[in-house]
């Protein structure tokens, strides 16, 4: 690499310039791969082991042999990321550790150059405003006007006066043309300088009647403008004039109540502090602490065994009620059971005389239908007897 800055021509300015050998981007990561890879390179995917054979969606068995040999495969993997994290870890505290040793006590370290030559160095490179005149552009000629070459033969002719037209009768359209238009447009101009005239009259009417009827609102606003502080203020006036009357009828109210509650407590108090216990007889404090606590505790105590031999009473109600209630219902259970033997039997008895009437009715319909045939095959026999005697 070279740095160096050289002075430009006459001491004026400075050029910088700078060059460096083409190199990689240093890093401390290491290659994906080295430069040689070990092993054969694959060609066929039908012998690479990236490749999986089989289907996709059943578990994948492996053999005893292959899942040594991926057990293997893991521990050396571990094995090499431990190594790696080692490695890792040694170059991280080679790298943090200084590379230049601590000055021994009493000593320090001071910077040196070591450069061959001394340069200054800047942010930019010194640079310097020349500046250069030039002469005046001189102004450009104008560009003649293009007159393109006669082509042809040049041919004259001679016309006399009234030949081709007569100016006097042919004029005469033209000139009634021209000053017809000349008046109408006069007429017009005439006409809409009337019309300005009238549009500024009625402009100045209807903003003279602006104006008046401006002042007019503005009076009538100032007027009720005036109405409306003086009734606000009016009705300030009376909501304060009423606060300060409510305040002097509660303040009387209030003084008023003070003196009934006054002559209400003054005839209650004493009472009050006798019942609270202010103002108390000796003996009756005695008796209620002393004797009427032992008294107490005592009606309580048989209150309590009262109520405990009421408990146990309706204990024992309760659980002949409840084993009287557990014989009745098996009582009605039984008497249930025997009701629905009862019905079955009754079916049971109808179903058979029900299958003795239908077997009588089907003899009976036998017989019936016997004598219908042999009734049939007498009358059969005698028409056959007729039939051979005639």
């Amino acid at each position: 690499m070279a740095t160096r800055a050289a002075p430009a021509a006459g001491g004026a300015s400075a050029s910088f310039e700078f060059s460096q050998a083409p190199s990689a981007v240093p890093h401390k990561r290491q290659p994906y791969r080295g430069d040689a890879v070990a092993g054969p390179q694959t060609q066929n995917i039908m012998f690479d082991r990236r490749v999986y054979r089989g289907n996709t969606y059943a578990a994948k068995v492996l053999t005893p042999a292959a899942q040594q040999e991926a057990e293997r495969l893991e521990r050396e993997a571990a094995d090499k990321r431990a190594r790696r994290a080692v490695a890792r870890k040694r170059r991280a505290e080679e790298e943090a550790r200084p590379r230049t040793p601590e000055a021994v006590e009493g000593r320090s370290h001071w910077g040196t150059q070591t450069a061959e030559f001394l340069e200054e160095l800047t942010d930019r490179p010194v640079e310097v405003q020349v500046g250069v005149q030039t002469d005046a552009f001189a102004d450009r000629p104008p560009t003649p006007p293009y007159v393109p070459p006669p082509r042809g033969t040049d041919q004259g002719t001679q016309v006399e006066a009234g030949e081709l037209f007569d100016f006097d009768r042919e004029v005469e359209p033209l000139l009634e043309v021209l000053v017809g238009k000349t008046l109408e447009q006069g007429l017009l101009e005439v006409l809409e300088e009337e019309e300005l005239a009238a549009i500024r009259a009625h402009q100045q009417e209807f903003e003279a009647l602006r104006a008046a009827e401006l002042v007019r609102v503005q009076r009538l606003e100032e007027e009720e403008r005036r109405r409306t502080e003086e009734r606000s203020r009016r009705l300030e006036q009376a909501r304060a004039r009423a606060q300060q009357q409510r305040a002097v009828r509660e303040k009387v109210a209030a003084a008023a109540f003070a003196r009934r509650y006054v002559q209400t407590v003054r005839a209650s108090v004493m009472g009050r502090l006798v019942d609270r216990g202010f103002f108390f007889d000796p003996l009756a404090k005695e008796v209620e602490t002393a004797v009427l606590p032992e008294v107490t505790e005592g009606a309580l105590a048989a209150a309590r065994r009262v109520q405990t031999a009421r408990q146990l009473a309706d204990a024992l109600i309760k659980a002949a009620l409840h084993k009287g209630e557990a014989r009745r219902q098996a009582e009605a259970d039984r008497l249930a059971a025997e009701r629905a033997e009862a019905a079955r039997l009754a079916r049971e008895e109808e179903e058979r005389q029900a299958a003795e009437a239908a077997a009588a009715a089907q003899r009976k319909a036998e017989e019936e239908a016997e004598a219908k045939r042999k009734a049939e095959a007498g009358e059969d026999e005698e028409d056959e007897d007729e039939e051979d005697e005639g």
